[in-house]
């Protein structure tokens, strides 16, 4: 069975519209933040964006106090922590768009909160773990 002749025509247009759609970078005016998270050129604007984002201590499922001597954190993918430190707090919604894996808590904090010495392991959610 042969295709019809203006399917056959419109099959390399239909291909270089869809890959241009998807190689498009994502137009600030749409607000299409959610859309730019696996964007590999924003992760080199801001190598934190690899982790996720910064979210609001609204937003958090849960709380991890970092103590002096506290080494590990453990996380799941989609979860937002909010992270309290000698008084200080900062908000984090887990999205890595690499792989699940450990990175120093430093890279995504603030720069004026020390935690220095703690390792994140962000490991998969309820759906990834199921399948």
């Amino acid at each position: 069975m042969t295709a019809a002749p203006h399917v056959v025509a419109l099959y390399p247009l239909l291909f270089v519209a869809c890959y241009a759609s998807a190689a498009a970078p994502p137009n600030p005016a749409t607000g299409s933040e959610e859309m730019s998270r696996n964007n590999p050129a924003r992760n080199q604007r801001d190598p934190r964006a690899a982790y996720g984002q910064p979210a609001s201590p609204e937003q958090a499922d849960r709380v991890i106090t970092i103590r002096p001597g506290r080494r590990f954190v453990n996380v799941t993918n989609g979860e937002t922590v909010l992270f309290k430190v000698n008084g200080r707090a900062f908000a984090w919604r887990f999205t890595p768009t690499i792989s699940h894996r450990t990175f120093r808590l430093e890279e995504i904090a603030p720069g004026d909160i020390d935690v220095r010495g703690v390792q994140v392991f962000c490991g998969p959610d309820l759906y990834e773990r199921a399948g």
